[in-house]
């Protein structure tokens, strides 16, 4: 084997190269040629292996009705498992965090609306907005036609002799009383109804005219 070895450094060997660097050559390139089918299936191999589910990683049911549906639910999110909100128990589905008013930006942040104001998820924030006709005073919406707070303008407070805003504008309290035939309780204003002659005021707030001198429940009219 050795003469082999020999006789092909010799082949290989020109007039610029030792015999020596000849054989560190020779057994550089056979080398090569024995370990580059080990390597290239080291790769092949590489290549086969499959990257852990990320839908199996998150649905660790212990029943298998539950596990399926929920990697069902998972895979169709297309394995977005940020996206996915509930338990087991419960039930797993996929939301739009981006949009979704009742799951914006993370599982469960819903978007409340306030007194006067709609709620929206946008780019997984939640947004408020005065609805049509109001303005946000002090971080609050409201009518700047009939808040005393804000009358007219944010900020500007109704004044106790004219706490009532109407139309923008702060104004004394008005008051029209109502009598309803019959009724004698209030009127709607601190003032009571009184009964026409010949009747009384019943304590239900009706006028009743039975005044029967026999009758022992009433009064003799």
């Amino acid at each position: 084997m050795t003469d082999r070895w020999d006789d092909l450094s010799k082949l290989l060997a020109d007039g610029s190269s030792t015999r020596r660097e000849s054989l560190r050559l020779l057994g550089a390139a056979l080398a090569g040629a024995v370990l580059s089918p080990l390597a290239s299936g080291t790769a092949r191999g590489a290549g086969k292996s499959r990257a852990a589910d990320p839908c199996k990683t998150i649905c660790r049911c212990s029943k298998k009705t539950q596990q399926d549906a929920c990697l069902a639910v998972c895979r169709s999110c297309t394995g977005a498992t940020s996206r996915l909100c509930g338990s087991c128990g419960t039930g797993v589905n996929c939301y739009d965090l981006a949009h979704d008013v009742n799951n914006c930006g993370a599982c469960g942040n819903a978007c409340l609306p306030g007194p006067y104001e709609t709620a929206a998820c946008i780019d997984g924030r939640c947004v408020n907005q005065c609805v049509d006709g109001a303005v946000r005073c002090n971080g609050t919406c409201t009518f700047l036609g009939s808040d005393p707070d804000n009358c007219g303008a944010c900020g500007n407070v109704c004044p106790a002799s004219a706490p009532v805003c109407v139309a923008g504008a702060c104004s004394a309290p008005t008051c029209t009383p109502s009598c309803p035939a019959g009724w004698c309780g209030g009127d709607g204003c601190g003032g009571e109804c009184a009964c026409p002659s010949g009747m009384y005021c019943e304590y239900n707030g009706w006028c009743y005219d039975d005044c029967s001198p026999d009758n022992p429940y009433y009064p003799n009219c």
